[in-house]
């Protein structure tokens, strides 16, 4: 996918509690559900949305009563006037629950930071850690190693953000 046009971000509560607002707004416009494992994507004609999911911990879930912290909405709309409504209800939707509408340049940056988290916990799970007694030039190696696979990592991260 692209980078999306836009982005809204919503409170895991006001969409939780306004869900169906939003799906009758892709309903209306023809988006429907596209099953891709691992992701939450909607497609239309010549428009998509992305949705990511910040999860809560377990014990946040029960002492807020809902489980998602915050909601991320990536858009994407064609010229029209049928993609324009789209993207209209689409953001007035985020602004009436108490959402941010970002901009393409905005939601880009957004983004990237999502990437760099992502590597990070990724690099806390994969970096080789020296174990005592180690011979310096086997641990190089496996730090030399660690640092293709991150490469690789780093480029399977952005492709799935649409960079």
């Amino acid at each position: 996918m692209p980078l999306p046009q836009g982005m809204c971000i919503l409170p895991g509560k006001a969409y939780h509690e306004e869900k169906q607002k939003f799906k009758g707004i892709l309903k209306e416009h023809g988006v429907k559900w596209k099953k891709v494992p691992g992701q939450f994507i909607w497609s239309g004609d010549n428009e998509w949305v992305r949705g990511r999911f910040n999860p809560l911990s377990e014990e946040d879930k029960r002492r807020l009563g809902y489980s998602n912290e915050e909601v991320k909405l990536e858009y994407h709309v064609g010229k029209g006037k049928k993609e324009t409504a789209f993207r209209d209800d689409l953001e007035n939707f985020c602004k009436s629950v108490g959402g941010k509408v970002l901009t393409q340049p905005q939601a880009k940056t957004v983004l990237k930071g999502m990437v760099s988290d992502q590597l990070k916990e990724w690099e806390d799970w994969n970096k080789p850690r020296k174990q005592p007694g180690e011979p310096e030039g086997l641990f190089n190696a496996r730090l030399g190693g660690f640092k293709d696979k991150k490469s690789e990592e780093k480029k399977r991260i952005e492709k799935s953000f649409g960079f």
